[in-house]
């Protein structure tokens, strides 16, 4: 397993427009985003900031198959009204236990890995939604050249 660098760091809150639902598998992400560029698009709005994922379960089995409750974010410049499905927000700042992962979605678990066992032997606990913030990530790239920083608020126990 590769080594993570964890640090603590104090996040400023950070205004958002996101989308939030509990969707049949992480893959279905890509759809949320979509719905949230089509709604900045349509507000003039580029963001210049990566946008993030908040992970505010961890996937769960229902009737209707494994689940999971996220939501896709992306920084804006300005408060903007906002809509039935996109919703702004600001993030709350706070004290973040983070790491940076290089590579793909599929092997991300590792860095989640290393989080939690800092944790355990640092005596922290979470304090908020995992936030995935994807550094780079784009069409052009190979999967194996993103760049995801996790930020998981902690607090003490």
């Amino acid at each position: 397993m590769p080594t993570y660098d964890i640090r603590l760091k104090q996040i400023d809150p950070l205004l958002v427009a996101s989308v939030r639902a509990s969707i049949p598998t992480s893959q279905d992400i890509g759809r949320l985003h979509e719905k949230l560029l089509a709604y900045l698009k349509q507000q003039g709005i580029q963001s210049t900031q990566p946008d993030l994922i908040l992970w505010h379960s961890r996937h769960e089995m229902r009737d209707e198959g494994m689940t999971v409750d996220l939501e896709t974010a992306i920084p804006l410049p300005t408060v903007l009204s906002g809509n039935e499905q996109v919703g702004i927000r600001t993030l709350p700042g706070g004290l973040m236990a983070c790491t940076v992962h290089t590579g793909n979605a599929l092997s991300l678990g590792r860095a989640f890995v290393a989080l939690h066992r800092w944790m355990e032997e640092n005596e922290y606990r979470h304090a908020g939604p995992v936030r995935q913030v994807r550094l780079q990530h784009a069409e052009h790239l190979a999967p194996n050249q993103y760049i995801t920083e996790l930020q998981f608020p902690v607090e003490k126990r």
